[in-house]
């Protein structure tokens, strides 16, 4: 696939393009009346190590589990996600994609304070090429465990694209309204990667700029937002796309452009210690648009 023309001064633009101001100090501390921003555990030095930890001990797990046969692949990449999520103290909720009940999202929720509140989704493919964007989502959850969100915060683990179809037909069924979906791509981070790109379509802008700001401000990876039309190829190539059909607003978060990935034969080694580095910066963006104030 030929890449499409690009200049890096229109990239600089399409990053910097409608910037926006944001407050000068934030809001208070959370509290069942106002919403703002929780407060953090710091993320000390001890932190860091069982980060990594468990970081090596998921991917270790998905790619033990995506060994065999694409039947059994799918079956014991679900479960390796299920029990990560358990043992991240979260309850679970496995729902069939269609009617061969062989292939299920894996979901779990933090209750917000406005449980009937548009809510934030967080996505992942546990079934892609690599496991990088599952195993961060996962680290996200044990990140996210404490704390208390105005907004409902729902991860899920989706094994196709029709995953995600199916889940948007679900949350339009129950009546469900989203106020922004993060699909958590191929993310490796691996030496060769510059850092971490927040990728809409223009209607999705004003939340990649909102998810750039707060990663910023928390995670020593770098990172830019890129607001793109519909139509670019590669764009569309994600989970975030079912969400823009529904007219909700969707970002990918990737580590390299999208129509670079099928110039790539095999996913490069993930690198344990930038992803940890992009964790604080994932959790400041959830927590930020879970508190309504992006």
């Amino acid at each position: 696939m030929s890449q499409p023309p690009h200049s890096p001064r229109d990239e600089e633009r399409i990053d910097e393009a409608a910037a926006e101001s944001f407050p000068a100090s934030d809001a208070p501390a959370w509290t069942a009346t106002r919403a703002g921003s929780p407060s953090h555990p710091p993320w000390t030095l001890e932190r860091g190590h069982e980060l990594r930890a468990s970081l090596r001990s998921d991917l270790a797990r998905l790619v033990r589990a995506a060994r065999g046969d694409a039947e059994k692949r799918r079956g014991a990449l679900e479960d390796a996600v299920t029990r990560s999520m358990l043992d991240a103290g979260r309850a679970v909720v496995r729902s069939p994609i269609d009617d061969t009940l062989r292939a299920h999202n894996v979901e779990t929720e933090l209750i917000g304070a406005a449980r009937d509140a548009p809510g934030v989704v967080v996505g992942a493919r546990y079934d892609a090429d690599d496991p990088s964007g599952a195993v961060l989502e996962l680290a996200v959850i044990r990140a996210l465990s404490g704390e208390r969100l105005h907004r409902p915060l729902r991860f899920v683990a989706f094994p196709s694209a029709g995953g995600s179809e199916r889940y948007v037909e679900r949350l339009r069924r129950d009546g469900k309204h989203v106020h922004a979906m993060l699909s958590l791509a191929r993310m490796e981070l691996a030496p060769t990667a510059g850092g971490l790109f927040f990728l809409s379509d223009l209607r999705s802008r004003a939340i990649a700029l909102a998810a750039r700001a707060a990663f910023r401000g928390s995670s020593r990876v770098p990172a830019r937002a890129l607001a793109l039309p519909s139509w670019f190829p590669g764009i569309t190539s994600s989970d975030e796309v079912s969400f823009w059909r529904q007219g909700w607003p969707g970002v990918m978060v990737t580590d390299r452009f999208p129509w670079r990935f099928s110039m790539r034969s095999r996913p490069s080694e993930p690198d344990v210690d930038r992803m940890a580095a992009a964790v604080p910066g994932l959790v400041a963006v959830l927590v930020r648009l879970a508190t309504g104030r992006g």
